[in-house]
């Protein structure tokens, strides 16, 4: 029987085969051979030519490798199927070795980071974290070495410099002999959820501050509205009875009283509508260049002509600022509360200091009194809207003049510092930068 009878390749590819076997010192081949019964078979021929009595002659032997030829295709097949689940797969995947270094990744993790596979493969993972997840990540791969799979999130940074949280899963790869060779990781996108969860906890502490406003204007307002209107009512029952008993000059000093009393709570008013206005930047900023030290003096001469006003108020002012460039209607505002509250908080025999000077390009306004002080527990909450320290329950305050002082100052670009000792005394130290406001007011200018 002929090969080219079993052999089911063409003769010509057969032939060929034969050709190359009588030039080379041994040839292997692989083949499909029919059988008698018809079947199929893969086998692999070794071939070699051989001289007898003078004829070159060829010989073969002939293995049957279907099995493996079988075995072979499902590997690759299986193969091909790892390969298109690892490629079209949701999450990002890394194999890493025992260095650290990326031995595989798929195309997600590429579209995740931003980078081309040819930038990934052989770098150090460590490349695509912060400091801070860096060492995360050190932590999570010396799991890895002690044999443990684990879940973390971690942080990392894109091509473009975009942080991307990733939630991963992380498990170790061992060598044929059972030992430690690196581990791979799935990662999930979960920046989406993220900033999810960060929205949702900035609106639960908004809500939160939201309700300790309601309370703490609540608490102002049954204090601060019950006075005068006690007194309001009391006074108007007064006339409503006995007016006609009352001269005209005793009217009038319950006119006069009365007036008092709404004044107070008109200036409530106006302070809450104020803040509203200022913190939704709807308050007018009208920065001119005006006399500092004059305006200074101005605000404090109207303390000390007050009756009501005992304490010694000691001013200072180191440079003649008669040319800079603030908001005349706020900066009265802010020394007058300041002073304000230097009175309210101290004894009348203390004295009041207020410094004014330049330093560095920047308005210092300081006040400083000797009285009460403030508890340091209060010291983070002074500027927070209503908000009064716990050692002046019995002294009328609505809470509301120091977080107006912060809302100026804020307007000027500028900053407010507090430092208090109980039973020593306050000051507040207000920092406008004169240079910002001028490059501000010309910004202004010119976008007009």
């Amino acid at each position: 029987m002929n090969i080219t009878q079993i052999n089911t390749a063409p003769k010509d590819v057969v032939r060929a085969a034969m050709r190359q076997t009588q030039t080379e010192t041994q040839s292997i081949f692989e083949f499909q051979h029919q059988l008698a019964s018809g079947d199929i078979r893969d086998v692999e021929v070794y071939s070699c030519s051989i001289n007898i009595q003078g004829k070159s002659l060829l010989y073969g032997i002939i293995m049957d490798i279907t099995e493996r030829k079988r075995a072979e295709a499902g590997l690759k097949a299986r193969e091909e199927n790892y390969r298109q689940l690892v490629e079209t797969m949701r999450g990002g995947l890394a194999v890493r070795d025992v260095d650290n270094r990326c031995t595989y990744v798929n195309d997600r993790f590429c579209e995740l980071l931003g980078y081309s596979r040819d930038e990934v493969i052989g770098a150090n993972l460590f490349d695509f974290l912060d400091e801070a997840n860096t060492q995360v990540m050190e932590s999570q791969f010396k799991r890895r070495q002690n044999l443990a799979s684990a879940s973390f999130e971690s942080v990392f940074i894109r091509k473009d410099g975009r942080p991307v949280h990733m939630l991963i899963s992380g498990s170790p790869l061992f060598d044929k002999n059972g030992e430690y060779n690196g581990s791979f990781a799935v990662m999930t996108d979960i920046t989406t959820q993220k900033q999810a969860q960060e929205t949702l906890r900035q609106a639960l502490a908004k809500e939160k501050e939201l309700g300790d406003l309601k309370t703490r204007f609540v608490s102002m307002a049954s204090h601060e509205f019950r006075t005068p209107l006690a007194t309001i009512l009391a006074l108007v029952e007064t006339l409503s009875a006995y007016r006609h008993k009352l001269s005209e000059d005793q009217i009038d000093q319950r006119f006069d009283k009365i007036k008092v009393q709404v004044g107070h709570l008109k200036d409530i008013m106006e302070d809450v509508l104020l803040l509203a206005r200022m913190q939704a930047r709807r308050v007018d900023f009208d920065p001119a260049r005006i006399d500092l030290d004059s305006l200074c003096r101005s605000v404090l001469d109207e303390f000390l002509n007050r009756a009501d006003v005992r304490h010694p108020i000691h001013y200072s002012c180191d440079v003649m600022l008669q040319d800079v460039l603030l908001d005349k209607k706020l900066m009265r505002q802010m020394l007058s509360n300041l002073v304000s509250n230097a009175i309210k908080y101290s004894p009348p025999d203390k004295p009041i200091h207020v410094r004014l000077e330049y330093e560095e390009s920047a308005v210092i306004l300081e006040v400083r009194d000797f009285g009460m002080g403030i508890p340091e527990a209060d010291l983070p909450h002074l500027f927070e809207p209503f908000h009064r320290a716990a050692n002046v329950d019995t002294i009328p305050g609505t809470g509301l003049g120091l977080v107006i002082i912060k809302e100026s100052v804020d307007l000027h670009g500028g900053t407010i510092t507090v430092d208090s000792q109980l039973d020593m005394g306050t000051t507040f130290m207000i920092n406008i930068p004169i240079t910002t406001l001028g490059e501000m007011t010309d910004d202004e200018n010119s976008d007009h």
